[in-house]
């Protein structure tokens, strides 16, 4: 949790590998976590516009219906976020941590 960093390096890789609308998913997703990377360095601006980016993308490309991941509770934890943080000055540190969303994994069908 929190590692925020390592998850956009490792997703990255995943990236150059993709194409169509997995390729858009991915990029929604590693913007969320350098998003998140800025919130822990107190970047709010940078990761208000991030978040802006992401959803924008989530909403212009929405996940094949196979892939891996759940992204609409992602997309419903960064709206919820983002309206936060536009009332927000600036940051406290001890706030950005437990704002940080968990991915969750798609149920695969059995049949």
């Amino acid at each position: 949790a929190g590692e925020f960093y390592d998850c956009h390096e490792v997703l990255e890789e995943l990236w150059n590998d993709l194409s169509g609308n997995e390729k858009k998913t991915v990029q929604g997703i590693l913007q969320v976590a350098v998003g998140f990377y800025h919130l822990r360095t107190g970047n709010l601006n940078g990761t208000r516009n991030l978040f802006r980016k992401a959803l924008d993308i989530f909403r212009k490309y929405p996940a094949p219906n196979d892939f891996p991941l759940s992204t609409l509770p992602l997309q419903g934890e960064i709206r919820v976020l983002s309206a936060k943080l536009q009332r927000l000055e600036t940051l406290s540190p001890a706030l950005t941590m437990t704002l940080a969303p968990t991915l969750r994994l798609t149920p695969t069908s059995s049949g």
